[in-house]
């Protein structure tokens, strides 16, 4: 993944050139297109034989050398207890920097699991992920991890004023900066160069970004929070209703876990809203409005929020209240905060200086 900072993940072999068949069967998948395990997968065997030219019993080892390369082996939960990369609870969260938020939470955006950020456009999504990339780079006894983040945009250019904005205040402001004697911790390009940021505009990009790049990233860099924004971007419209949404989905979920349990960071997805045809109390709505992605999507994420704007009644407050709900989670209860967001971030409403 050629990430920026706001880091850099350089260009590696492709999938199939990894695999260990015969080179005349890889080069013949290539040729043909066949480069990466989605392609190889995603496509009948008497289709891979037909363009490729391949026999049927070469289709078949080259089929069967991908499943085994992409899909982990079963392993009893003993095996996974004993697992090095499982670090045992309990487990630390990253601070929303902002209390209200962090009480409805238990605490803040919890590691080794999903969480999706839903809400209409302007609900405010990208800057609760901007300053939870922020949080992350503290340190565990001021709310966050002393790790970077990774940042997948799929829509638009990375909002890097913004960032800036909200990284000078915190470099300004924030207690644990101030006092540090490390004269970095003061340092803006401290803060912004921890952030890893990457554009992807496919479905196959964003699973080989998350499942080979940002491993090969985690090498040289510590990384405490990969945030996708957004992530039903990747997804065509006349997909809608596919077979193989359901399966980018299921692959997208699972590589999303693995990384979050095996690397014990939090992921954070955000999610755009679609025109309901009726209330769904279970997955969450606003009026019309429902999470897109639908119930496939709903079952691969831990914890679903939703968020909301709305302008206060009173003319004196001309800045739209901001209110984050959780709609479910697997051990949070159903709670609400309300919140504003100013140029240096979020801020709790009793308190927005």
């Amino acid at each position: 993944m050629g990430m920026a900072s706001a880091g850099c993940i350089g260009k590696e072999a492709t999938f199939i050139e990894r695999l260990d068949i015969h080179p005349r069967i890889i080069e013949s998948a290539k040729r043909n297109g066949y480069t990466s395990a989605w392609s190889i997968i995603n496509s009948s065997p008497e289709d891979i034989e037909q363009r490729s030219g391949l026999t049927a019993a070469e289709t078949t080892h080259l089929i069967s050398c991908v499943v085994n390369a992409t899909i982990k082996k079963p392993c009893t939960a003993w095996q996974m207890f004993q697992c090095p990369d499982v670090v045992p609870g309990p487990y630390p969260c990253i601070s929303f920097g902002c209390q209200s938020l962090n009480k409805i939470l238990q605490g803040g955006l919890p590691i080794r699991s999903v969480t999706e950020i839903y809400g209409p456009s302007g609900s405010g999504k990208t800057q609760v992920a901007l300053q939870l990339a922020i949080q992350v780079q503290l340190p565990v006894n001021a709310g966050g991890l002393g790790k970077g983040t990774a940042y997948i945009c799929t829509e638009s250019q990375f909002p890097a004023r913004r960032l800036r904005q909200m990284a000078d205040h915190c470099r300004v402001h924030h207690p644990f900066a101030q006092c540090s004697p490390n004269s970095s911790s003061r340092s803006l390009d401290k803060w912004t160069n921890n952030i890893h940021v990457q554009h992807i505009a496919n479905m196959e990009d964003l699973l080989n970004c998350i499942q080979k790049q940002l491993p090969m990233l985690m090498q040289h860099r510590e990384v405490g929070l990969v945030v996708i924004d957004s992530v039903a971007a990747v997804f065509r419209v006349e997909d809608a209703q596919s077979q193989s949404r359901s399966q980018s989905l299921t692959a997208l979920g699972y590589a999303l876990h693995q990384l979050a349990m095996t690397k014990n960071l939090a992921v954070l997805a955000l999610n755009q809203v679609t025109s309901a045809r009726g209330h769904d109390v279970l997955h969450g709505s606003f009026d019309d409005f429902v999470p897109a992605l639908g119930l496939a999507w709903s079952n691969l994420i831990t914890t679903r929020l939703a968020l909301s704007r709305k302008y206060p009644q009173s003319q004196q407050c001309v800045i739209p209240v901001r209110n984050l709900e959780v709609h479910f989670s697997p051990w949070l209860p159903r709670a609400s905060a309300n919140f504003i967001i100013t140029e240096e971030g979020l801020k709790d409403m009793m308190n927005p200086n």
